[in-house]
């Protein structure tokens, strides 16, 4: 069409007609994203069809080759140290410009409900798939395998009850919704009745454990629960123990082929009070968690195994190292725990400490060189121990001897760029060790949404 003909029809239509077309359009529009949105529901996502099986996975040693695990599913249950998990495993796929599964907004996935794939905000969905899904949401295993990969590897971490329980009654205010004390609601058969039926917020509760999983306690008998542990069991490929868990972190370390800095990490969401439980409440805690109390104790005797199968000698071996490494990290990074000022660092929660970076630990330059910086998508098979492993001890070094000398001024530009770059580099990793939650969760949005639109440009 001509512009003189397009000119004289334009002419000949009046305003009315435009609106009527333009609202004509936008339907049209509006119908269509329904129907991708509706498509993308509709078809599972494709992957190469292999599966990775820690029961077929044995603890290797020396220079053995393997293949690092970057396709995860983290069950983050409540109270149990998940999101110190979560820090780990996000900043491992941060590095790797991994694809995370994300809420649209905030940081759970739908809980109390189930997980769903209706949960997805289809603008942070990347063609390719998804590596990683480390937020808050209720276990559903067939809905979770629906937008992962067949080879991924199922997590979680557990907690004594008695203490989890001691320490989601404190973190979420519970006394003024039960209207007594830990102490009182213990010896309270009527108050535990009403939190049972009646859960705060719909989440919190007895037997949190279970109820993260999938489950309701209250609606099972003895033989349920033990089916229901049985399951779990089959489910996952891995199970954390809170009080074991630098021996976990090893574990997780070895049987994922990764290096020694992918599981540095910083505590996160520690509590500012540290109450204390007698004897009794312990006891009456564990009754009324009786469910979770199963669940524990049969994977910390699990854990127990993977630990003799693994060799005690050198698992303590490993654990002293990372202690090691951990504080002397902590020492070049952290002034202290405390009240942040820093967004990025500072805690959801006033009664959990945030992590204060040092003053000479540039926040802004670290998140500048990981938002510059070039990383491997997908890390190929390497040896046990090596690149990351010495680039953390360098780290370390320098932060030892940053204690007990000054070094040597050069003048090269190639050793002052050598420096800036190392500079930057542990920034990042001080700054990633100590992101928040939410904070880390906005940028991994950010990034999944150039992700996702990078890709459908493809």
């Amino acid at each position: 069409m001509s512009p003189f003909m397009l000119k004289t029809l334009l002419c000949r239509w009046n305003v009315t007609t435009l609106a009527v077309l333009a609202c004509l359009v936008l339907i049209s529009v509006l119908h269509l994203q329904q129907m991708h949105y509706a498509s993308y529901l509709a078809k599972p996502i494709w992957y190469q069809q292999q599966k990775w099986d820690i029961n077929r996975t044995t603890f290797r040693s020396g220079e053995q080759c393997c293949q690092p695990v970057n396709n995860i599913f983290l069950l983050k249950t409540h109270k149990c140290a998940s999101s110190t998990i979560q820090n780990i495993i996000m900043r491992y796929g941060d590095r790797r410009n991994l694809s995370f599964v994300l809420p649209k907004e905030g940081n759970y996935l739908g809980h109390p409900k189930l997980f769903s794939k209706t949960l997805l905000p289809v603008e942070l969905v990347p063609a390719f798939g998804f590596n990683v899904l480390a937020h808050h949401t209720r276990f559903d295993a067939s809905a979770i395998k629906e937008v992962m990969p067949p080879d991924t590897a199922f997590i979680t971490i557990l907690r004594d009850p008695a203490e989890l329980f001691n320490s989601m009654y404190a973190y979420f205010g519970l006394q003024n919704y039960t209207g007594a004390t830990l102490q009182q609601f213990a010896n309270d058969p009527d108050r535990q009745s009403f939190l049972q039926s009646n859960r705060y917020e719909q989440r919190f509760g007895p037997n949190q454990m279970f109820f993260d999983l999938g489950y309701d306690a209250s609606r099972m008998n003895e033989s349920a629960i033990t089916e229901a542990i049985e399951r779990v069991d089959r489910e996952f490929d891995l199970v954390l123990i809170t009080e074991y868990f630098n021996e976990s972190l090893v574990l997780l370390k070895n049987l994922f082929c990764w290096d020694s800095q992918d599981i540095m990490y910083f505590k996160h969401n520690k509590r500012k009070a540290d109450d204390r439980i007698s004897r009794d409440v312990r006891k009456r805690l564990l009754r009324y968690n009786s469910a979770d109390a199963r669940l524990y104790a049969h994977f910390k005797a699990k854990l127990q195994t993977l630990i003799d199968a693994f060799g005690r000698d050198r698992m303590q071996e490993e654990v002293a190292n990372l202690r090691l490494w951990k504080r002397l990290i902590y020492a070049h990074c952290v002034e202290r725990m405390g009240e942040s000022k820093q967004p990025e660092t500072r805690a959801y929660s006033k009664h959990v400490f945030s992590i204060v970076l040092r003053p000479d630990v540039q926040l802004s330059a670290a998140t500048a060189a990981a938002v510059t910086s070039t990383t491997q998508t997908q890390p190929t098979s390497r040896r046990n121990g090596s690149p990351n492993d010495k680039k953390a001890m360098t780290m370390i070094t320098s932060a030892t001897t940053k204690t007990t000398t000054t070094t040597t001024t050069t003048t090269t530009t190639t050793t002052r760029t050598t420096t800036t770059s190392t500079q930057a580099e542990e920034n990042r990793l001080c700054a990633d060790m100590a992101r928040a939650e939410l904070p880390y969760t906005e940028r991994l949005r950010a990034k999944q949404r150039f992700l996702a639109r990078s890709a459908q440009m493809l």
